[in-house]
């Protein structure tokens, strides 16, 4: 999964004291949450080729978590597909964000991290999120790849999965209409990590997983986009330092 360097957060109060919902305010869109991810690291940036269609698609997924049995968490993420002939191979993905929750559980979890912040918190988040990315993965090879005989391993023919984030970005941490604690991710850099997975499966159909990691080639934050006028943003009540956070 995604490993990352430390993350140094500052907390705008100063006592670390539990954020507080603010009557009035309904929940985040699906346009304002994915603007936050920044331009540069969704598929409509990327240059899609002759095999690939030009039309970037949304998806909002429903995810229920290991750690979490009884709660479900809705995530939305932009994405774009490429063929082979008439076969989609490649599924790439922007990084997600949580546009709902109705999770106490996590709202306590996230709320008592905030209150200790550092490495708790961050461990907490990495966490957290690599644990969405995980069944979202899982979500897309059941659909495209299990009982799929056209990538059978030693056939030179793989499904890809390639995931891009931010590789600098801070954490908005704000509240549901619902009461319900979350955040999201804002993009505070231009360059932008991949993480490609090729799988196959065997003869015993098993799946097998190879996965390789692209790192800009510099650890600098830098050209942060402008996100001017966008709602989520006003309502932070816990913000982290922009830092450089990528794939290792």
């Amino acid at each position: 999964m995604i490993r990352c360097k430390e993350e140094s957060v500052l907390l705008k109060s100063s006592d670390k004291s539990p954020i507080n919902y603010r009557e009035g305010e309904g929940d985040p869109t699906v346009e304002d949450l994915l603007e936050l991810i920044g331009t540069s690291c969704v598929p409509g940036s990327i240059n899609s080729g002759t095999n690939c269609n030009d039309i970037e698609y949304t998806d909002t997924v429903v995810v229920n978590l290991p750690s979490y049995t009884t709660c479900t968490f809705t995530v939305v993420y932009k994405y774009y597909l490429c063929y082979a002939g008439s076969m989609m191979v490649d599924y790439t993905m922007g990084d997600f964000q949580i546009l709902t929750h109705n999770c106490s559980t996590f709202s306590s979890a996230l709320t008592t991290a905030i209150g200790i912040g550092g490495s708790t918190l961050t461990n907490f988040m990495e966490n957290f999120e690599s644990s969405i990315y995980d069944q979202l993965q899982a979500q897309i090879i059941a659909q495209y790849v299990s009982n799929n005989n056209n990538f059978k391993c030693g056939h030179g023919l793989f499904f890809n999965i390639l995931f891009l984030k931010a590789s600098c970005y801070k954490r908005c941490y704000f509240h549901l209409a619902n009461g319900a604690a979350t955040y999201a991710k804002i993009a505070c850099g231009a360059d932008c990590c991949e993480w490609h997975t090729a799988i196959c499966i065997d003869e015993n159909n098993v799946l097998h997983l190879e996965t390789l990691f692209a790192p800009p080639d510099t650890e600098y934050c830098t050209d942060p986009p402008v996100f001017e006028g966008n709602p989520i943003l006003n309502r932070c009540e816990t913000e982290s330092n922009c830092v450089y956070r990528c794939i290792e």
